[in-house]
């Protein structure tokens, strides 16, 4: 009868601290995404510009709502669609003007999502 109460004894021992109570360190919340920009690494984001211009694509993903904004110095030959967009995979539109002129042309796009900052068209 001893080794039976030993054994329940054990048992309920073995029960208790197997149920304890809820970890404390343990957090239920989910924690959020930061904002931010991804490019695979299969884009090119320096792309060579003809003289004759055309067009170009990227594709990329955001966490959030996003901007794409150019320099003013490139704003007469440069241009891009979408502007702006929100969560999600996207494909950003640029498309350069002929450039009938001998002079170089610098321009810049930046695609801003949160604090994440991403140059993805830096030319002379």
């Amino acid at each position: 009868m001893k080794h039976i109460w030993r054994c329940l004894w054990m048992l309920l021992t073995v029960a208790c601290v197997a149920c304890g109570g809820d970890d404390p360190t343990e957090d239920p919340q989910p924690q959020p995404v930061p904002a931010g920009i991804q490019i695979p690494m299969t884009e090119n984001t320096q792309p060579v510009v003809r003289t004759t211009g055309g067009s170009m694509t990227l594709m990329f993903s955001a966490t959030g709502e996003w901007t794409a904004t150019g320099d003013s110095e490139s704003a007469a030959w440069l241009s891009f669609s979408p502007a702006n967009g929100g969560a999600g995979k996207h494909t950003l539109v640029m498309t350069v003007t002929a450039n009938e002129t001998y002079d170089a042309r610098i321009g810049t796009i930046t695609l801003t999502c949160g604090n994440d900052r991403k140059t993805i068209l830096k030319m002379p």
